[in-house]
């Protein structure tokens, strides 16, 4: 039987579109609409959808960040459940995913994932980051390596996670620590845990 994942989906450019009367990209896209954009999901986990806001990431405040690492951790401790990803907006991220390293005490995967193009691009990145954070989130080396950032094939510690561009899809590093693996096409590779 395939894991279960728990996606909580929060907003960010990851649930956006292209807004022509607006003249930019807004939160569009709803948590079920992101999945079906997410090709091959179904054979790597069973997904359960939890959707928690559908904003930009600048509008989750410290209090909106400590309700959904509280919502994290019920989902977490459910037995059924093998780990959660959390869809997000790079704006915040590397603050949420620290946050949620600091708070959430479970031995489960824990992954956070985004995208630098909204789904009304050619090359949205959204719907690849999902579908490697779900394989990360549902192999047994994750369990147990606290937060984790899954980002342009790159498995990273939150606790070392900084966003290092605002528009190059590589935008996500870990400096000091270097990445604890990599997601190729479906194989997850730890280097280090």
């Amino acid at each position: 039987m395939l894991p279960k994942i728990a996606i909580i989906t929060t907003g960010g450019t990851i649930s956006m579109r292209y807004d022509a009367r607006l003249g930019g990209a807004v939160p569009a896209v709803s948590g079920e609409e992101l999945m079906w954009l997410v090709p091959g999901l179904d054979d790597v986990a069973r997904v359960e959808l939890v959707e928690f806001a559908n904003v930009p990431s600048c509008h989750l405040t410290p209090d909106r960040m400590f309700q959904l690492c509280g919502l994290i951790s019920e989902t977490l401790l459910r037995e059924e459940v093998t780990g959660v990803v959390v869809t997000h907006g790079t704006d915040a991220l590397e603050e949420t995913a620290y946050m949620a390293d600091l708070l959430v005490d479970s031995p489960k995967a824990l992954v956070f994932t985004a995208a630098m193009r909204n789904n009304s691009e050619v090359g949205a990145d959204g719907p690849r980051n999902i579908l490697a954070s779900v394989r990360v989130a549902s192999c047994e080396e994750a369990a147990g390596t606290g937060a984790l950032v899954v980002f342009n094939g790159r498995v990273l510690a939150a606790r070392d996670t900084i966003k290092m561009n605002t528009s190059n899809l590589d935008a996500f590093r870990s400096p000091q620590l270097g990445p604890l693996g990599n997601v190729d096409d479906d194989a997850v590779v730890f280097v280090w845990t």
